[in-house]
């Protein structure tokens, strides 16, 4: 507690500042141990009292610990108040930003006694700062290219004000509609839309400020009074969060909707020819029976198109995954919207494939259910490459253990399971001793190793079921499942001595590594996550006093 350690003066004020106080003691040989930190300190950082009275190496891990030593270290060598800037990880475990001022402070004699750190949380500033630097290069290159997208789209481009008035297009827009750019400026977009239904492109308008992106088919008048099939897209436009106008971008569709009739059938169901997509296209009735499969699924999943007639959709979906399918089919129908899914869809070779689903109902023109369209692409190596990406940001890069994120989600589920009638468990925290003195003596290089080796024998020494973790530099953390005497959390320490005690020789080195235990006891629905590490971490001191290579269990009722 502070009250231990004597400070030469008031720390009362600390306590009411916004900003994180760290009092630091400059010791006789010039070293820096903690001597006062106020409670905004504690709650914004992993500290909390135990760490007063030890070096910024018994507290913190090898590098933010070099980097204060430098930083304080300054403050004596130049005799000055000294500024720097550093980030850190809240408890939470979010990247804040920071600005520390250290000021030195001298007794009567003129000597170093003691170094204020006030640090400030310059979160928010630095973030808009990156945010706009990041910004600004972005809009170089965006500008660039939005002129080159803009000009030399295929697409006619009608940029208009809120109300519909045209304002500007790109060259494709004179094509579709045969009119001079200076002829389409000042008039309103819908006199060239042909519509049975006036509201509904009013409607088309509202909807694209109030909700984005939206395509309707519709026909689109040309100078001469012909009539153009197109769908049209009406998208916002947003200048500081701000809607000011409207992109109206226009897709020619005739060239498609003649390839479309080539293949009505007697019936007049819709027949989507897509021989070079990467996608595969299906047609399926009422009955989720195919009624046309693009020949892309012979590239993709490794059947014909022929190998579908006859058999239903769910013929090639994983078994388990079934389900979900069909109820997101019943929602499509119900809403008559397009439903998005991932799913698992038997290749004829390889096995079970990844794959993304998006179906959407068709209607005939007294809203009767005709097909379903359904287009299916396969995103193995976007799940492979997502799943990657899950798995390191769990993991710790030196030893592959799980790390201090990964560890804590599962001890959440643990109590959670445990308060809701499960058993009780165990928390093992680990510290290596005497671990600064392998890497001052050894190297960095040596320390790596023995972290490893420590982590891999570690694993081997403890219950299949049990969850071993790397918090950080040489401590480590184990949560044991159903462990609830302290006689199984005895045998469990002692089978990590014995394994500890096994020879070590690291890149020809011989060495002799033990370690300090701090053991929890969880037996009370009480415990919460910052308690049982707390009790972990007072029992691991206490193992670190008697000398090292113990262990001290703590029993939380």
């Amino acid at each position: 507690m502070v009250g231990e350690i004597m400070l030469p003066f008031d720390t009362s004020l600390a306590e009411v500042l916004v900003d994180m106080v760290f009092i630091v003691k400059v010791e006789e040989d010039f070293t820096f141990t903690y001597a006062f930190f106020n409670r905004v300190a504690i709650e914004k950082t992993n500290l909390d009292q135990n760490a007063i009275g030890k070096t910024f190496s018994e507290v913190h891990d090898e590098e933010l610990s070099i980097l204060l030593n430098a930083e304080y270290g300054k403050v004596l060598n130049t005799n000055k108040t000294t500024t720097y800037e550093d980030s850190y990880k809240s408890p939470s475990g979010i990247r804040r930003y920071s600005e520390a001022r250290l000021t030195p402070l001298f007794d009567k004699t003129g000597a170093y006694t003691h170094i204020v750190g006030v640090v400030k949380d310059v979160t928010n500033e630095k973030v808009a700062k990156l945010e706009s630097e990041d910004s600004w290069n972005k809009l170089v290159e965006s500008k660039s290219r939005y002129r080159s997208l803009f000009e030399n789209n295929t697409d006619a481009v009608f940029t208009t004000d809120l109300s519909g008035v045209i304002l500007s297009g790109n060259t494709a827009v004179e094509k579709i509609s045969g009119y001079p750019l200076d002829e389409l400026k000042g008039r309103a977009l819908i006199e060239f839309l042909d519509t049975s239904d006036p509201v509904f492109s009013i409607k088309s308008f509202q909807q694209a400020l109030e909700y984005g992106l939206n395509d309707y088919r519709i026909t689109f008048l040309e100078k001469s009074g012909a009539s153009v099939s197109c769908l049209v897209n009406f998208t916002p436009i947003e200048v500081r969060d701000k809607v000011v106008g409207i992109y109206a971008i226009v897709k020619d569709l005739r060239e498609l909707d003649d390839m479309s009739n080539k293949f009505v059938e007697s019936e007049k169901h819709f027949r989507i020819i897509a021989k070079n997509v990467q996608d595969v296209i299906v047609l399926i009735n009422d009955k989720q029976e195919y009624l046309y499969v693009s020949p892309s699924s012979n590239q993709i999943y490794g059947y014909d198109s022929t190998e579908y007639t006859a058999k239903s959709l769910s013929w090639h979906v994983h078994p388990e995954d079934v389900s979900r399918m069909e109820q997101n089919f019943v929602q499509a129908l119900r809403e008559g919207t397009t439903c998005s899914i991932r799913l698992r869809i038997k290749h004829k070779f390889n096995g079970w494939l990844w794959s993304e689903l998006k179906a959407t109902p068709v209607y005939d023109e007294r809203n009767k259910f005709k097909h379903m369209v359904i287009i299916i692409r396969d995103i193995t190596l976007q799940k492979k490459h997502e799943e990657q990406l899950e798995y390191f940001a769990y993991r710790d890069f030196l030893t592959n253990l799980p790390n201090r994120r990964f560890f804590t989600d599962q001890l959440l589920m643990e109590l959670d399971h445990f308060q809701n009638g499960g058993n009780g468990f165990t928390v093992f925290l680990l510290d290596i001793d005497h671990f600064k003195g392998i890497n001052d003596q050894y190297g960095h290089e040596i320390g790596d190793c023995v972290i490893k080796e420590f982590g891999r024998r570690l694993c081997a020494s403890i219950p299949k079921d049990a969850i071993a973790a790397r918090l950080g530099g040489d401590e480590f953390i184990l949560l044991l499942p159903k462990v609830e005497t302290a006689k199984l959390a005895k045998e469990t320490a002692i089978n990590i001595q014995r394994a500890m005690e096994a020879q070590w020789s690291i890149k020809h080195t011989t060495l002799n590594v033990t370690a300090s235990m701090g053991i929890s006891l969880v037996l009370s629905t009480e415990a919460t996550v910052s308690t049982i590490l707390k009790n972990a971490d007072n029992a691991m001191y206490e193992a670190k006093k008697s000398g090292g290579n113990s262990f001290e269990i703590l029993c939380f009722r």
